[in-house]
């Protein structure tokens, strides 16, 4: 749940999750592209409630899931943090909480690791005992319970309170985030008084009705198809349009396109627009590969010296605020600061996003189900307001987003590498049998050819039986291929 804000009232609500990930975050970048979601959270679920029915079977003091709350004051700010801890005891006439979580370490790599291993869960389980604490509880302790999902042995790790090292970290973060919450309201008020300006000397032709039938649309909640001759200055009228509507209403805007020279005429129209007197905030999203600074696209800290201590480089700069202040956030600006602080310039895109008026991008990061952003069109999709830049483009990548392909070439390819170990057996012989779905169906089917391959839908109910299978064994091959990686550093894993 996000941080719940009251401006008026100057009070805020969040949780023990949220005060250790919001503001400014600490340590590496990970992007996780080994396993899905839903199976890497099914199986941490299940190694969790094992846990705790075992603790309330031997222990009838044992109670879990238990919440907790304290409030803070932070200047003018009123601040309720809270939490739910898993397991709360009494023992020997002291208070212990447990924070249970899993791994895909096996026994012997997880007896080896210690407190300083696990920072992340370590801070929340701090975090619990000393909101206890800040209600009178006498010293009380914690208890960090690592599972693995390899073999299900079990790592405890006890973690003492520094109540006062905890309490200067609570009052820095919020210190941090009511800061960033002022700034975010300064700017919102901002937004509210500018006057959006005419980008040229005077309107062109078409150009009013174009931004007053933008605006009327947005005002009732309709959608607005604008259909006008070249060189009219479309970009410029509906920007208008959409500009009016959404500095007004706290809300931001996502120009949806299809190749980059229309993102450099949004970029063009939004410096007119400067000119003008109305210095608009903009991001321009190049794509992961394209903003990369490394010599391979690997996410990890281990692999990019990019996504090492991402988080701690942003906070000592104050990168993000920096770069979005001083409107210095162009794809050139992104990659050089990205250079100077040795961070990733499109992360850096990312987190600048959500402090901007207009974000331009690709179709894919407001469309592409796999790959939309979810932290602007999830649960806050209600803020934004998106153009599509030459919409009859979208058809086609829309039917590519509904279409996805698979083909025996890659199939037979990963089912060779995953031979290579006889671990890997269950995996290879799966994709094995993908790689023979195509093929047969292929044999069969009188389809069209593209690029000397045969065009074929696969029968849905073999294909649905597919996705069930390899939603199964997702977490095993997750947690084999963090035991005994085949592919190296960097590279990409055929499965």
């Amino acid at each position: 749940m996000p941080i719940r804000y009251d401006d008026d009232a100057r009070t805020l609500a969040l949780s023990v999750r949220d005060l250790l990930e919001e503001g400014a975050p600490t340590g590496h970048l990970v992007v996780e592209i080994a396993q899905t979601r839903a199976a890497r959270l099914a199986a941490g679920r299940a190694a969790h409630v094992e846990h705790q029915d075992e603790q309330t079977d031997r222990d009838a003091a044992y109670r879990a899931e238990v919440r907790l709350k304290h409030q803070i004051a932070v200047g003018d700010w009123t601040v309720v943090l809270h939490g739910r801890a898993d397991g709360v005891t009494e023992e020997d006439g002291r208070t212990v909480v447990e924070e249970i979580k899993s791994t895909a370490l096996d026994a012997d790599q997880l007896h080896g690791t210690k407190l300083s291993d696990w920072p992340g869960y370590v801070g929340q389980l701090e975090l619990y005992l000393w909101i206890l604490h800040q209600a009178q509880v006498d010293l009380p302790v914690g208890r960090l319970v690592l599972v693995s999902l390899l073999d299900g042995s079990k790592h405890v790790i006890g973690v003492p309170l520094d109540a006062e090292r905890t309490g200067r970290f609570v009052a820095a973060r919020l210190a941090e985030i009511t800061a960033a919450r002022d700034r975010r309201i300064a700017w919102m008020r901002w937004r509210r008084e500018a006057k959006v300006p005419i980008p040229h000397d005077r309107w062109r032709r078409g150009q009013r009705e174009i931004s007053e039938a933008v605006l009327w649309g947005l005002q009732i909640g309709h959608q607005i198809l604008v259909e006008a001759p070249t060189g009219l200055g479309k970009t410029a009228a509906v920007l208008h349009g959409v500009l009016q509507y959404a500095l007004a209403r706290d809300l931001q805007v996502f120009w949806a396109t299809a190749r980059t020279t229309q993102q450099d005429g949004v970029e063009r129209t939004v410096a007119r627009f400067a000119a003008a007197g109305l210095a608009v905030r903009t991001v321009v999203m190049a794509s992961r590969e394209k903003s990369c600074l490394n010599t391979v696209v690997a996410c990890r800290p281990d692999a990019c010296r990019f996504a090492r201590d991402y988080y701690d480089k942003l906070r000592e700069r104050d990168l993000v605020h920096t770069l979005v202040e001083s409107r210095r956030t162009s794809r050139q600006d992104l990659r050089t600061a990205g250079t100077d602080a040795e961070v990733c310039p499109f992360e850096l895109s990312l987190d600048a996003s959500e402090h901007v008026d207009l974000v331009v991008g690709d179709y894919n990061y407001a469309f592409d189900p796999g790959v939309y952003l979810r932290r602007h069109f999830g649960e806050d999709a209600g803020r934004w307001i998106v153009v599509v830049d030459e919409a009859h483009q979208l058809v086609d990548r829309a039917r590519e987003y509904g279409s996805p392909r698979i083909l025996a070439a890659d199939a037979n390819r990963a089912a060779e590498f995953l031979w290579a170990d006889p671990d890997y057996r269950a995996f290879a012989e799966l994709a094995e049998e993908i790689a023979g779905l195509v093929e047969r169906t292929a044999r069969a089917a009188d389809g069209a050819r593209r690029d000397g391959a045969v065009v074929c839908t696969l029968p849905k109910k073999e294909l649905a039986s597919f996705v069930l299978r390899l939603d199964a064994v997702a977490m095993d091959y997750a947690l084999l291929r963090a035991r005994r990686p085949l592919a190296g550093v960097g590279e990409r894993d055929p499965w």
